[in-house]
């Protein structure tokens, strides 16, 4: 997935993503897992509320 692969959340808050966009072409998602968002990065809270709006379809969700 997106952020695989990172190793450090000093890396991933380096890297710019458009939570908007992901979610918007993946609207059937019904499972999220976002456990390896650390609870204090910028992402968690935008992955949160892009997926609220364009994941209608969202059954469960997986937090840190």
């Amino acid at each position: 997935m997106l952020l695989e692969g990172m190793r450090a959340p000093k890396e991933l808050e380096a890297v710019s993503v458009d939570w908007n966009r992901v979610f918007r072409c993946h609207k059937r998602i019904v499972r999220l897992d976002l456990s390896v968002i650390p609870v204090d990065s910028r992402h968690l809270g935008r992955a949160l509320e892009a997926a609220s709006t364009h994941c209608s379809d969202l059954r469960t969700l997986i937090l840190p």
